[in-house]
């Protein structure tokens, strides 16, 4: 982790003050975790991907490399 720049990174979490907010601020890419359906765009703190399962994420890494 510590070798790729933050630019390269996608910090996956749940909560948007610390995996969401906490990251973007330092230039990493977010996906936000709305494991309980929460609604898709958080104000305030946008995450660069939303998902609801963590299967989700492959197939969305797949597309962007």
């Amino acid at each position: 982790l510590a070798a790729e720049p933050a630019d390269r990174v996608l910090f996956v979490g749940d909560s948007i003050a610390n995996d969401v907010a906490g990251p973007a601020q330092m230039g990493m890419r977010t996906c936000w975790l709305a494991a309980d359906h929460k609604p898709s765009r958080p104000s305030g703190h946008p995450a660069d991907l939303v998902i609801t399962e963590l299967s989700e994420l492959p197939p969305l890494l797949a597309q962007s490399a």
